[in-house]
């Protein structure tokens, strides 16, 4: 999945920028007001690094966006989904489409 990727390549970078910065996690969480149980969410991979975040994280241990190498998709915070996201949520919003009753159906289709 492109976002677990994107966590993971992330996660080191920001690793690797700590260890050379000689900044630990509950340091920057301080700089980042959050917690260090998030930063080190973050270092894993486990969740991609906010463009806000990354934006603040560079500015705060001096090193250019570029550091990062990210693509110029996710600096522009769009959403990028794979052809099975897409798939599954189709499906739910037809299954939840199904159960809607006709007064909610008239209204949507009225807006939409």
């Amino acid at each position: 999945m492109v976002n677990e990727t994107l966590a993971k390549k992330l996660g080191s970078k920001l690793k690797h920028l700590l260890i050379e910065k000689k900044m630990s996690q509950r340091e920057l969480a301080k700089h980042l007001d959050c917690t260090p149980t998030y930063i080190s969410n973050l270092v894993r991979g486990v969740q991609v690094l906010p463009t806000e975040a990354l934006f603040k994280i560079a500015s705060l241990l001096e090193v250019g966006i570029s550091y990062f190498e990210v693509r110029e998709e996710y600096l522009e915070e769009k959403e990028v989904f794979s052809r099975e996201e897409l798939i599954e949520l189709k499906t739910k919003v037809d299954h939840l489409w199904e159960y809607a009753d006709e007064e909610v159906k008239e209204k949507y289709l009225k807006e939409g």
